[in-house]
């Protein structure tokens, strides 16, 4: 293949088609949210995993990206996934509440 960039942008959706339900039914975890990020790097991994099964890597393939396998394996951790999600935007607001209640000596 000359250009395996060119395909991976065009057909990356495809082969990453199933990878959120298949996160959510691991996790336990139904209302599970993946960025397209974390989906391609999921795709990523499981490209990586079957080229090293045939004694190659994505490595091999310099125009292609390579997969952050620590956001993968993170969510294989169920413990340290449901560690991880917090309520960013409920955490804000409680952040910004405790704020406006602290006094001057505290703010400094």
């Amino acid at each position: 293949m000359s250009r395996p960039e060119y395909v991976w942008d065009k057909c990356w959706t495809f082969m990453s088609d199933d990878i959120l339900h298949r996160q959510r039914r691991a996790l336990m975890h139904p209302d599970l949210k993946l960025t397209e990020a974390e989906i391609k790097n999921y795709a990523l991994t499981e490209i990586e995993m079957m080229l090293r099964r045939m004694g190659r890597s994505l490595k091999d393939y310099p125009s292609m990206p390579f997969p952050t396998i620590s956001d993968a394996t993170l969510y294989q951790n169920r413990l340290i996934f449901d560690e991880l999600q917090y309520d960013r935007v409920a955490l804000h607001e409680e952040h910004d509440k405790c704020l406006q209640s602290l006094n001057d000596q505290q703010r400094q």
